[in-house]
């Protein structure tokens, strides 16, 4: 059984690429929306829906160790642990983010 761990905000495309989610380019628009990496040596499958937002698949049994070592990795970049409110108040504000800001 898979277990599904998000990251998301600003910081998750930093802590992809130094994942190698984006495979060989580290470019995320020459990404495939789904790629299969590691977390510290523990498998993992990665659903990419931008460079703020992203899904890793874990095995259920190593989803503790990969949380943690997912953890330690984004501290540099400055991600933290949130909860389902705080995800789904961010999805709303990216959600009504301009795309571009407006000029007067």
């Amino acid at each position: 059984e898979l277990t599904a761990i998000g990251l998301l905000g600003p910081a998750t495309g930093r802590v992809l690429a130094a994942l190698g989610a984006y495979g060989p380019s580290g470019d995320p628009r020459q990404a495939t929306p789904f790629a299969r990496g590691s977390v510290e040596g523990i498998a993992a499958s990665w659903l990419l829906q931008s460079d703020r937002r992203a899904l890793a698949l874990v095995d259920r049994a190593e989803a503790g160790e990969a949380w943690s070592a997912l953890e330690q990795l984004g501290r540099p970049f400055g991600i933290s642990c949130v909860g389902h409110e705080a995800a789904c108040r961010y999805a709303l504000m990216e959600r009504v983010r301009p795309v571009a800001p407006a000029y007067i």
